[in-house]
């Protein structure tokens, strides 16, 4: 009888816990979320964009980074992507964590401005950065046709599911990687014209496919 009260109150003790855990998170992504829109506001990014913005900011997917911007959600991002993100808006964690009412408070942080965190994510790749322009569409819109992309280069393995450039056959590309374990390796398309492929042993070289990194950032160019 003793043991099976014992076993009743540490079940009770576990669902309490993750209720509480459930409530912070929730309250982490209003605040993140609510520093991030106030920071697109200031920005030229059009809110059709802002997803794929933060993506690339955050070296992640651009299905994460919609989580993260979605009212109805609670998804946050993990601490490598969470730095990454620091670092390209230039903003205080503070502010993004709701620890501080405003930029102001936080400290010296400014209004995103997109060529300034277009230069951000850029010098995050560090000395290691590789530039390629996209040959093909399928990633439009996030990564049209003829875009600069930038990753950064020396990658021996995935780290995390994220927006990858990869070579095949000597062209490079862009594809979304998503890290799933014990099933491989799935690479996407934003474009939905274009099929997945899934790579169930995660070896890319087996499947005749070149890591080179990360995407950092990715510039729209127009010729004139």
């Amino acid at each position: 009888m003793k043991s099976a009260k014992k076993t009743t109150r540490k079940k009770a003790a576990r669902t309490a816990s993750e209720k509480e855990k459930q409530v912070g998170k929730r309250e982490l992504h209003e605040s993140l979320l609510t520093a991030l829109r106030r920071l697109m506001d200031t920005s030229d990014v059009s809110p059709r964009d802002r997803a794929a913005t933060i993506a690339a900011m955050a070296k992640t997917t651009r299905q994460s980074a919609h989580r993260w911007l979605t009212e109805e959600g609670t998804g946050v991002p993990d601490l490598v992507s969470f730095k990454a993100l620091v670092e390209a808006l230039g903003a205080d964690a503070n502010y993004l964590l709701g620890l501080a009412g405003s930029p102001d408070e936080a400290g010296d942080a400014e209004p995103l401005d997109e060529v300034d965190g277009f230069a951000a994510r850029v010098r995050s790749a560090s000395a290691t950065a590789t530039y390629f322009t996209m040959t093909g569409d399928e990633m439009a819109p996030t990564v049209p046709k003829g875009a600069l992309v930038v990753a950064e280069a020396g990658a021996d393995k995935v780290d995390g599911s994220g927006m990858y450039a990869l070579e095949h056959k000597g062209t490079r590309t862009v594809r979304l990687i998503e890290q799933r374990f014990g099933k491989g390796l799935t690479l996407k398309c934003e474009n939905r014209s274009y099929g997945e492929i899934q790579i169930s042993n995660g070896d890319l070289e087996k499947s005749g496919l070149k890591l080179i990194g990360k995407v950092v950032a990715v510039a729209h160019l127009t010729a004139f």
